[in-house]
């Protein structure tokens, strides 16, 4: 039956996503407790974590004192695609048995999360969810933001 439905969209998958030039996706945990806790409660090593007052050096080579602590699970570098369907759905599978965990997580007070989508734009178009990952999101209780950048 999806197939079915499948074959409706106008958007295929496609790794080579034209108007995409690069995309990842993260999941974003603030907190404002010991990023271990999201670790040991999730079974999941972070991408990247950081604790409020840490210092560390950016690409330009300036330190920088961390204003927040957070915990992130991040597709960069694990998904070889220009589509974002394709990172989302790397990132959902991640996630599937996780529900309890994360709902645990929401429950506590000082949590934030967020699914995170950067997406670098190379002409006109822009990425496209599918509804079987907005009804993930929502069976998550995750909202889906997008940082988007346009090349020059």
């Amino acid at each position: 039956m999806i197939e079915k439905l499948q074959s409706s969209r106008r958007t295929p998958l496609d790794a080579n996503y034209g108007s995409c030039e690069s995309t990842y996706v993260e999941l974003l945990v603030y907190l404002d407790c010991d990023v271990a806790a999201v670790t040991e409660l999730l079974g999941i090593t972070p991408s990247f974590a950081q604790t409020e007052g840490d210092l560390s050096e950016n690409s330009r080579g300036v330190t920088r004192k961390a204003r927040s602590t957070y915990w992130c699970l991040s597709s960069e570098g694990k998904v070889l695609s220009k589509d974002v369907r394709h990172h989302l759905k790397w990132l959902l599978d991640q996630l599937s048995d996780k529900e309890l965990a994360l709902a645990q997580l929401q429950r506590r007070q000082g949590v934030a999360m967020t699914v995170n989508c950067n997406w670098w734009s190379s002409g006109s178009g822009g990425p496209t969810l599918w509804p079987e990952q907005m009804a993930m999101l929502a069976k998550l209780n995750l909202e889906c933001t997008f940082d988007i950048y346009c090349s020059e």
